[in-house]
């Protein structure tokens, strides 16, 4: 089972509101483009441009089905995503937080008579899960298996709770082995 890559954060102060709003910045200008795409597909004819934003958005973003289950001792997550490889898949892991994040482009290249026209497929996932209960960040694992990521997060022993801000620590998720 491939290992998804997994940032690790003691405090949310570490992950920085610079990188929420360039990531936001980056899915608004792969909409933007889509929707271009779609009213060149169109024929370039005016009148369709919110139909063509809304597809985009649904092509382009992906909030996946998932299933959280809180034992005693950790969380359990479980989210769908087809497509997606460990390499696609970054998971932020925050005391109370854990925020799954992926992107898959595809190229695509198909023909219209004797002329050739390509595009590139982008997907973004994104889910975010609140933790009423702190976890123990450096012991969060991720892995996909046939498009299901599993999330296992450990929750803070009651003498840890009391601790001072503990490092954050990046985890990389996995693959299934052949």
């Amino acid at each position: 089972m491939p290992r998804v890559k997994v940032y690790k954060f003691g405090d949310a102060n570490e992950w920085s509101a610079s990188t929420v709003f360039g990531r936001a910045e980056e899915v608004r200008d792969a909409v933007r483009r889509r929707a271009f795409e779609l009213f060149e597909e169109r024929g370039g004819v005016a009148g369709g441009d919110l139909d063509d934003w809304f597809q985009a958005e649904k092509e382009v973003l992906f909030a996946p089905h998932a299933e959280v289950n809180e034992a005693e001792a950790a969380y359990h997550i479980a989210v769908c995503a087809p497509g997606f490889e460990a390499g696609d898949i970054d998971v932020i892991a925050l005391p109370h937080e854990l925020v799954v994040e992926g992107k898959t482009e595809c190229r695509m290249e198909p023909r219209r008579g004797n002329m050739r026209a390509g595009g590139v497929e982008c997907r973004k996932l994104l889910r975010r899960f609140d933790l009423t209960t702190p976890v123990e960040i450096s012991a969060v694992t991720a892995r996909i298996d046939e498009g299901i990521l599993t999330i296992e997060a450990p929750k803070v022993a009651a003498s840890f709770e009391e601790s001072p801000k503990r490092d954050g620590k990046r985890v990389k998720v996995r693959t299934a082995a052949a």
